[in-house]
């Protein structure tokens, strides 16, 4: 998955409805591990989020994620709220939870209890094939 990282430091800055900044989501490292509950493969990244308000940085916040891939429903996600920096509406990879407390975040130290997590990939074509790898990703060891 060293396409995570190039896919997102291609992406625009992005803007929430109804607020001046805009933030750049960069995920940083990924890494794959075996998850001990489901003894699957695990899922690792490290993001930072730097915000920008009128042209200048004004803060940047970490997101540590991991979750078992087994566990998670995977789908392309349009951000309803979100917005690049010429107005096309975000669109990302979404995680969310099948079972009860998979995903693991940390944002800035502080642990997190969101049942999902997702990443902004504004690429159709890398959105596409990054999709396709987690779809394979999912599978047990012995379906692949």
């Amino acid at each position: 998955m060293k396409y995570l990282p190039l896919a997102t430091a291609d992406n625009p800055r992005y803007r929430s409805t109804g607020s001046d900044d805009l933030t750049a989501w960069l995920i940083k490292n990924v890494k794959f591990g075996v998850d001990p509950a489901t003894k699957g493969l695990s899922y690792t990244s490290d993001e930072v989020a730097i915000v920008f308000r009128n042209g200048a940085q004004v803060a940047e916040n970490t997101h540590e994620v991991t979750f078992p891939l087994q566990d998670v429903e995977v789908s392309v996600l349009d951000y309803d709220s979100d917005f690049t920096e010429k107005g096309d509406k975000a669109v990302g990879i979404l995680f969310k939870c099948a079972s009860e407390g998979c995903v693991h975040s940390i944002w800035n130290g502080q642990a997190s209890t969101a049942a999902q997590s997702d990443v902004y990939i504004q690429d159709s074509k890398l959105r596409a094939e990054i999709f396709k790898a987690f779809g394979i990703l999912k599978k047990p060891p012995g379906d692949l």
